[in-house]
C-alpha cells in the first residue's frame, strides 16, 4: 500500500469516526453532562439542569450554535483529546454555558457560599430579568 493511499485511508477513518460520536450523541445530553461534570460537589439536582435546558431551549438559546458548533462542541466533549485543535476555542464554549447556568441559579445571589445548596430560579436572559448584578456591593458589602 502507498503511503499516501494509507494516509487518506487514516484520514477518512478519523473524520468518520468524529461524525459517527457526533451523531449518535445529542447536543441537549452532551451539554446536560457537560454542566453536571462541571459542577459537580455544588449539591446542583439533575432536575436543575434539566428545567436550564428546557428554559434556554424554549428561549431558544442554542439557536446562536449552528450545527458545525454544536458538533464541534459535542466532539469535543466526548473525546476529550488534548491534542484536537481548538481546545481554546472549546473552553470558550463550554465556559458560556456553563456561565449561563450559574447566573440562571442563586449560587450568587447567596455569596457564592459552598454550604447553602445551589438552586436553579430562572434563565438567565439579561434583556427580560430586573435589572440585578450579582456581584454588587448590596451582595458583598465592604469589610471594614
Amino acid at each position: 500500500m502507498e503511503r499516501r493511499r494509507f494516509l487518506k485511508y487514516i484520514g477518512a477513518g478519523s473524520v468518520l469516526a468524529a461524525l459517527g460520536v457526533v451523531g449518535v450523541s445529542s447536543f441537549q445530553t452532551t451539554l446536560k453532562n457537560m454542566i453536571l461534570e462541571d459542577t459537580k460537589g455544588m449539591g446542583i439536582e439533575e432536575k436543575d439542569v434539566d428545567r436550564f435546558l428546557a428554559d434556554a431551549k424554549a428561549e431558544r438559546f442554542w439557536e446562536q450554535y449552528d450545527l458545525t458548533k454544536k458538533g464541534f462542541i459535542v466532539a469535543h466533549t466526548w473525546l476529550g483529546l488534548e491534542v484536537l485543535p481548538y481546545k481554546v476555542k472549546y473552553n470558550q464554549y463550554r465556559s458560556q454555558v456553563i456561565g449561563y447556568f450559574l447566573l440562571s441559579t442563586d449560587y450568587f445571589t447567596n455569596k457564592m457560599n459552598p454550604n447553602l445548596p445551589v438552586n436553579y430560579i430562572a434563565f438567565y436572559n439579561p434583556y427580560k430579568t430586573a435589572c440585578s448584578s450579582p456581584f454588587s456591593n448590596f451582595h458583598y458589602p465592604a469589610k471594614r
